[in-house]
């Protein structure tokens, strides 16, 4: 690596003029870097895509306090105690209304 180093110094030539076509291919081609590859990415993005179409009808079914309860739970990540203090309930009754909710979500038309 040193020795290429002073090859590029002694040269004069600057490895940040290169052209893009002539980029090494062990760059990341793109945000997908970040995983193993590709297929992980693209698993990643799938499986949030399926969540948010299965969630979406299920969602509907909740009442509007439902619904809050878990904006302000998994949103705005507030705890319990907090969304206690908001609604003027007690933590364990957030909740057990937290696990009725989540209980809808997970097995709907069984509650």
């Amino acid at each position: 690596m040193a020795a290429a180093f002073s090859r590029t110094v002694d040269s004069g030539h600057d490895p940040d003029s290169r052209p893009v076509d002539d980029a090494p291919s062990s760059c990341p081609r793109s945000q997908a870097a970040e995983f193993d590859d590709e297929q992980d990415f693209l698993a990643g993005d799938l499986r949030n895509l399926l969540d948010r179409e299965a969630l979406g009808p299920l969602l509907e079914t909740l009442t509007l306090r439902e619904k809050q309860i878990l904006v302000m739970r998994f949103h705005r990540t507030m705890t319990q105690s907090e969304i206690g203090l908001e609604l003027d309930v007690s933590q364990m009754q957030v909740s057990r209304l937290l696990t009725a909710i989540l209980g809808k979500l997970r097995a709907p038309g069984t509650s």
